[in-house]
């Protein structure tokens, strides 16, 4: 198979596991036993990206009721989330605080990928990431060092500046 036939044959794979998940996540919200919510979601982060995986991170939680919350984490290269949508069935729980880490692996290496949680009617905002790389391939590379979170230091700058 050259390339072109297997990223179709991934592709076509992708959508219906979406389309079969996005049904399983219907039934099982709309089960009885399922846990109706408003959750409110208090941050999401994409972290740990190689050139083939990432960890992706939320905290979802109605306050009014704290309980499990079933949710998507939704992955695409598509900003716009109208194509190749992967979805990911996480609950949160209690004894995490009410968070939930997706360990998303067979990526694409040097990739802008896009990703937000939903539980059906709230989502987060939308995130990005782009993986590493592949381990051969020749890259530029540039460090900064920073003690500073507010991203108003000269290494923030530095790190956004372009690569000549």
């Amino acid at each position: 198979m050259n390339t072109e036939s297997i990223l179709k044959t991934r592709a076509v794979k992708a959508r219906l596991k979406s389309t079969l998940l996005a049904a399983l996540a219907g039934s099982l919200l709309l089960s009885p036993t399922a846990s109706i919510a408003a959750p409110m979601f208090l941050g999401y982060a994409a972290g740990d990206a190689t050139s083939t995986d990432v960890t992706l991170w939320t905290r979802a939680v109605d306050t009014s009721a704290p309980a499990a919350i079933q949710l998507f984490a939704q992955l695409t290269t598509d900003q716009t989330f109208n194509t190749g949508v992967f979805n990911f069935l996480v609950t949160t729980v209690a004894t995490n605080d009410y968070t939930v880490k997706v360990q998303v692996t067979q990526l694409q290496p040097s990739t802008r990928y896009y990703y937000r949680f939903t539980d059906g009617v709230n989502t987060t905002g939308i995130g990005t990431f782009k993986t590493a790389p592949a381990p051969n391939a020749a890259a530029p590379v540039r460090f900064a060092f920073s003690g500073d979170n507010d991203g108003l230091t000269l290494a923030t700058r530095c790190m956004r500046m372009p690569v000549h």
